[in-house]
């Protein structure tokens, strides 16, 4: 069910916190393509290179996902959430 819901993938900003890094588990073990980002470095984000979702620190990675989610610690001015709008 969610593979096929978001079978263009889900790219998260602000992954490696406690809620997001839950989500992104929990939509990778149904299928779904996920990655993301944080700006820095954390327990979480271990966890989730484990479970063998692709983690980057920093904003310069380019998002192709079809979803973007992200997290309320993110400003709303964040240049991967600029360039995911313009998308």
């Amino acid at each position: 069910m969610f593979s096929e819901l978001f079978a263009g993938g889900v790219y998260f900003v602000g992954i490696g916190g406690v809620s997001m890094s839950a989500l992104a588990r929990l939509l990778s073990a149904h299928g779904v393509r996920v990655r993301g980002s944080d700006a820095a470095e954390g327990p979480f984000l271990s966890m989730l290179r484990k479970a063998g979702i692709p983690v980057s620190l920093g904003c310069e990675e380019i998002i192709s996902e079809d979803t973007v989610v992200f997290t309320g610690a993110v400003d709303g001015n964040h240049p991967q959430l600029a360039a995911a709008r313009r998308a």
